[in-house]
């Protein structure tokens, strides 16, 4: 199943919509705030950055609770740092919105331990 039917079974439409909503402005305010110098661009379009926020929040989600019924493999945790690795030490970030990787990952790692019912 892909992450985003996952994860509104697990948790319902609305809580998937609100985790959508915030994981793309975690994703988007880190991107387009941050100079170039820092990997920050106000020119990027896309939302790879909410789905490694869906990678963290169920990450954390089932590291947290288990019960969850939720199983993160090992795999995919070594995906996404080879994503972020990837994308920050490759000539010109590969045209990457990196930090908005980065922000999304973040944002949605805090989410799943803030809503850790």
């Amino acid at each position: 199943a892909s992450l985003g039917r996952l994860t509104e079974r697990l948790e319902g439409m609305g809580k998937y919509a609100i985790i959508l909503l915030i994981t793309a402005a975690g994703a988007h305010l880190l991107q387009g705030l941050l100079p170039e110098t820092a990997w920050g661009s106000p020119y990027f379009v896309g939302i790879s950055g909410v789905v490694l926020g869906l990678f963290g929040y169920l990450a954390v989600k089932s590291h947290l609770r288990p019960e969850s019924g939720f199983y993160f493999p090992p795999d995919a945790y070594l995906m996404t740092a080879l994503i972020l690795v990837l994308g920050f030490i490759s000539p010109g970030g590969l045209g990457l919105a990196n930090m908005a990787h980065l922000g999304g990952l973040v944002t949605g790692a805090v989410l799943g331990a803030v809503w850790n019912k």
